[in-house]
């Protein structure tokens, strides 16, 4: 269940000693702390395959002579085949990869790469795809542009307001250049041999000499300059804009500008077209062309209502390309501009570049994430390469033991994971957004509410668990977000904005739709007892309750929100609508028999609730907080502080009567004691944990990570195993309960020789066979395991068990 979708140093040598026993000492209580309560992180899959994910993708360059396209993104840059479509591998940079720029004379890719206080420019050996060099540049570094004439690279540091020069044959830094306030890209004028960087805050270019690395002007321009383009063959320098509509037009020789346009828009795009002597400007409402010749000559208006925010200009075919924000790609022609073609991507590209030698366009969408390919010579999208999801929502199905994930992206996929080993079984492709998945166990199928956009149409896919393929389609009134199923009636509930459709899952036909009076129908929740489906308002305060043979509105039923969530208690009949607004912090109660309200708690802002369906408490999760209610009297039990203070989801495990609540802040399960209402611990995940879902078959939590790319498996082994005896005697060497490297067992114990005993993790699980004397365990994980020492068959000695610490 969903609940928020917005969702060096140097150490003095005489103290080393002090705070390794005091670190020693820490982790000893920290790991008895573990065998206590036994909540961990067992494992975390990457929902791209064995490369691994690359997120936030920001950038992208092509070296020509090998056809390797590289993505730049979140701590990676990404290795593509671009020219049979494939991901290869991944290369760690550390930070945020902000731009990249390729160096065909050294066959070197050089990438800019945030991180606070220790910005870097990384330089790859394009034949190894292996860095070579580090360069410390300012901090955030957010811009690269190459001169080939001196063989220079230079790159714009953001937050330090400066402009790193290196050589590109020696890869080391030359000069740190003064520049404006807050420096967002750059470009290189051949024909004056000067480096233009466009100041984003201080609304102003400087103008650097690139034999001598020194300012030689500052140029004042629109404000939040954003775009840079160089036009050689008339010497001028183009800067677009964010903010106040002027395109400027700067004299490359005396620096001074020469034509302010107004074309207004966020001028994010621009590229020239030297076939044509033109600039083509993508303002984000349509694209301008503009006479190179001239300083105010605009020819003409294209592609209105396109929404274009970014443009390249292919050398190869004379074509220019034009990306869209609604995940349109459109193709000119470069003498007449003409549209030659129009076709649907992934996602909005705000970064492209061309191959060519191959004649192929690539485009980076931060969004789904992927990498398309575009036919040059065709004018076709050739294929769409993923590296990376965005899983969202989690169901499991218990007759297939899997996990499946729904991938919230502009193509979106489900992920399947085999709840037995953590491991990725296979990505099933769907056309269009995916939204909600549930699970029918019965007819062992998934569905998945799928919006419409970007060619594509609304509809509810249907899978079929055995073989994880989709069965069918079946087409939707609207764009459907929110699903229910009930299976006592096996009907799937579909909300599309305004309205409920209503699905047969055994036939996986349309029974009918049911118009709601709600503002926009959310989340909903089901009550079988009394046969009604309840759905709640996203944007509203009405809780519409549906009867679930007549597949009518009941009631509806007022509550004082803006927006809520529900939850219903089975036990109790009470159903719970939490409102998560500070304006509106109220729980209210409504029977679940009559649909009257029972009762209004006041002071609490919940964005969802989970219980053991046995018991009365139910386990509201706040914003820092978890509330716990009891579901007989409609009181506040406890109010439990738990870190962070963006709310993410809460389930619960019935196995150990613990709760699990996710918090996007801290990146973070919190485990919470539903006996005693305490925090057990906190075990960090993924990036954004916005879903989970408990199996009980193998006691883990399954966490969907949503911009992690990942499933983050959180186990629970209080199940398990504990001490019993007493350490044997008898050998030379003690029976540590700290051990570092080698772990001793007695060899005059009278074991068996072979095994003497077994090594076990906090699970019960065996992870090293013991023999008398000395077991390395210098691979094993830091941490509490217990040895298992097996006594001899004639042996009256009881099996013991004892526990120790494996310190590094």
């Amino acid at each position: 269940m969903t609940t928020h979708d917005r969702c060096a140093d140097n150490l003095a040598a005489g103290s080393i000693p002090i705070l390794t026993r005091r670190a020693l000492a820490l982790a000893v209580l920290c790991a008895c702390a573990a065998v206590a309560s036994s909540q961990y992180l067992e494992h975390t899959t990457d929902l791209s395959g064995p490369q691994g994910s690359v997120r936030w993708l920001d950038c992208v360059a092509v070296n020509p002579s090998n056809h390797t396209v590289y993505v730049g993104g979140d701590s990676w840059v990404a290795v593509l085949d671009g020219a049979s479509p494939s991901y290869a591998e991944r290369i760690p940079v550390g930070h945020r990869c902000q731009a990249l720029c390729y160096v065909p004379q050294e066959n070197e890719l050089f990438a800019a790469c945030e991180g606070t206080p220790d910005s870097t420019v990384y330089v790859f050996d394009c034949g190894s795809n292996r860095v070579r060099a580090k360069v410390r540049v300012g901090v955030r570094p957010q811009s690269l542009c190459y001169d080939p004439d001196d063989h220079k690279v230079y790159c714009g540091n953001w937050t330090s307001n400066s402009v790193s020069a290196i050589d590109a044959i020696g890869d080391t830094l030359l000069a740190t250049i003064p520049a404006g306030v807050e420096p967002t890209t750059l470009c290189y004028n051949p024909v004056e041999h000067k480096v233009y960087c466009a100041n984003y805050h201080s609304a102003s270019v400087t103008v650097i000499d690139a034999t001598a690395d020194t300012v030689v002007a500052t140029v004042t321009v629109g404000r939040c300059p954003v775009s840079l383009c160089c036009n050689p063959q008339n010497d001028k320098v183009y800067c677009g804009a964010k903010d106040g509509g002027k395109l400027m037009i700067i004299d490359g020789a005396g620096d001074t500008v020469r034509a302010a346009l107004s074309l207004a828009g966020e001028q994010v795009g621009l590229c020239f077209n030297p076939l044509a002597d033109r600039v083509y400007l993508a303002n984000g409402d349509m694209l301008a062309v503009i006479d190179g010749k001239g300083d105010s000559t605009i020819i003409g208006w294209l592609l209105q209502g396109f929404c274009p925010v970014s443009v390249l200009y292919n050398p190869v075919n004379h074509k220019v390309y034009a990306a869209s924000n609604l995940g349109q790609m459109a193709v000119l022609d470069g003498a007449t501009d003409s549209l030659l073609a129009e076709f649907v991507l992934p996602d909005d590209s705000r970064r492209m570049a061309v191959d060519t030698t191959l004649n192929r366009v690539f485009g980076a969408y931060m969004n789904t994430p992927s990498v398309a390919y575009v036919d040059g010579a065709g004018d076709s999208l050739l294929a769409a390469v993923r590296i990376g999801v965005k899983p969202f929502e989690l169901c499991y199905n218990p007759v297939e033991d899997k996990v499946y994930t729904v991938n919230r992206d502009n193509c979106g996929t489900v992920s399947v994971i085999d709840a037995a080993t953590d491991s990725l079984l296979s990505t099933i492709p769907l056309v269009g957004y995916p939204w909600d998945i549930r699970c029918d166990s019965a007819l062992n199928k998934v569905f998945v509410s799928v919006r419409g956009g970007h060619g594509t149409d609304s509809a509810i896919a249907v899978i079929d668990c055995s073989t994880d393929t989709v069965e069918t389609t079946v087409s939707a009134s609207s764009d459907p977000y929110y699903l229910c199923y009930y299976p006592q009636r096996g009907k799937l509930y579909c909300d599309d904005g305004s309205a409920l459709d209503v699905l047969d899952a055994a036939t996986n036909s349309m029974l009918t739709r049911i118009p709601l009076p709600s503002y926009m129908p959310g989340r909903m929740a089901h009550n079988p007892t009394f046969d009604k489906v309840y759905v709640a308002d996203d944007l509203g305060s009405v809780l519409t309750v549906v009867d679930g043979t007549g597949d009518s509105v009941r009631t509806a039923v007022r509550v004082q929100a803006n927006g809520f969530y529900v939850h219903y208690d089975r036990k109790d009949e009470k159903l719970y609508a939490m409102s998560p607004s500070m304006l509106n912090p109220f729980v209210f109660v409504i029977s679940g028999r009559n649909d009257s309200i029972i009762k209004i708690i006041d002071s609490i802002m919940v964005c969802g609730a989970c219980q053991n369906p046995s018991k009365s408490q139910v386990f509201m999760l706040g914003f820092g907080e978890v509330v716990v209610v009891d579901g007989q009297g409609d009181s506040i039990l406890a109010r439990i502080s738990i870190p962070g203070n963006t709310a993410m989801d809460i389930e619960y495990d019935v196995a150990h009567d613990k709760a699990y609540c996710s918090d996007g802040l801290e990146n973070s399960v919190t485990v919470i004691d539903a006996l005693t209402h305490h925090v057990i611990r906190s075990i960090p995940v993924g990036r954004d944990p916005v879903d989970m879902v408990w199996v009980l078959r193998h006691n883990r939590m399954f966490v969907a990570n949503a911009n992690g790319s990942s499933v983050s498996v959180v186990r629970d082994t209080t199940m398990g195993i504990a001490e019993q005896g007493q350490p044997t005697v008898g050998s030379s060497h003690p029976n540590s309960t700290v051990v570092h490297g080698v772990l001793f067992l007695s060899e005059a114990s009278g074991l068996k020789p072979q095994p003497a005993g077994w090594l076990l993790d906090i699970s019960g699980r065996k992870v090293l066979e013991l023999k008398p004397g000395a077991n390395d365990v210098r691979a094993l994980a830091p941490g509490v395991y217990f040895v298992r020492e097996e006594p001899q068959a004639a042996s009256h000695k009881l099996q013991v068990v004892r526990k120790i610490v494996v310190t590094r």
